[in-house]
């Protein structure tokens, strides 16, 4: 299981008040000696692996040691995510997390690409999300998006508030490499990163979603922050690849980047 790449969907029950409620939880599991290279073309995969998965009420992302993979961690999650609930016979997609609703791909002319965006419900959920996140983030984010600006990349980190909440770790100029010091092993963070594609003499903008995943991010408080990823990402989209759960600071590059939207 070290060199390889598995998921899984778990069916449990919860026990609220005096009902008895099923969850499902979708599993990444990540092997530590998956190579890099192994592990940047198989990410590209998730959204289509997800899709299948769903609907579920729970995603317990980027496991990388089978001992973590346990029912008490469900449990654990369940509780951090109370309230968000339905029988199996109830799963409602407005309730359940719906990556298979955010693959629409609808054309940005001007952000200079087509992006995976959103349908009216998920742009609703994009805007339920925007108030809850700072002003400094949002501005980052902005920043990041102009073409008046010259950012071209920030990374987002969690705080110890409760609930969490992202915060800005760091932005910057140049390449993604830039951010290398930021990627502390004991944090998750989430980066967005802006490009340069050259098609046909045209040149492209183009913008990569970058999750850091350190190696020494505690197992519960991973499965915590699992739980609200779909928010990190909602507010981070449009973009047009993925770096999925990086956990080597060196390969967070624009080398790196742009070989994935080449492939």
């Amino acid at each position: 299981m070290e060199d390889g790449v598995f998921y899984g969907l778990v069916r449990t029950t919860e026990q609220i008040d005096n009902s008895t409620t099923v969850k499902f939880v979708f599993i990444s599991f990540i092997g530590e000696r998956l190579g890099v290279m192994r592990k940047a073309k198989l990410s590209t995969y998730k959204g289509t692996v997800t899709e299948a998965f769903t609907p579920f009420h729970l995603e317990m992302m980027g496991m990388d040691s089978a001992a973590d993979v346990t029912s008490a961690a469900i449990v654990e999650m369940l509780r951090a995510k109370s309230g968000k609930t339905g029988a199996a016979s109830d799963a409602n997609p407005a309730n359940l997390l719906t990556p298979k609703e955010q693959q629409i791909r609808v054309a940005c002319p001007q952000y200079g690409g087509t992006f995976s965006s959103a349908p009216k419900e998920h742009k609703a959920a994009w805007e339920r999300a925007a108030p809850l996140a700072s002003e400094a983030v949002l501005a980052a984010i902005k920043a990041v998006r102009s073409d008046t600006e010259a950012t071209s990349w920030v990374f987002f980190g969690y705080g110890a508030s409760e609930p969490p909440a992202l915060q800005v770790v760091g932005q910057g100029n140049g390449p993604a490499e830039e951010a290398a010091p930021l990627l502390d092993a004991a944090h998750m963070m989430y980066g967005l990163v802006r490009l340069s594609q050259v098609v046909d003499q045209s040149t492209i903008v183009k913008f990569a979603f970058v999750s850091w995943l350190g190696d020494n991010v505690p197992p519960m408080r991973k499965a915590k922050l699992s739980t609200i990823r779909g928010a990190a990402s909602e507010l981070l989209s449009p973009f047009n690849t993925e770096l999925l759960n990086v956990t080597v600071p060196t390969d967070v590059s624009n080398a790196r980047l742009m070989a994935q939207l080449e492939a």
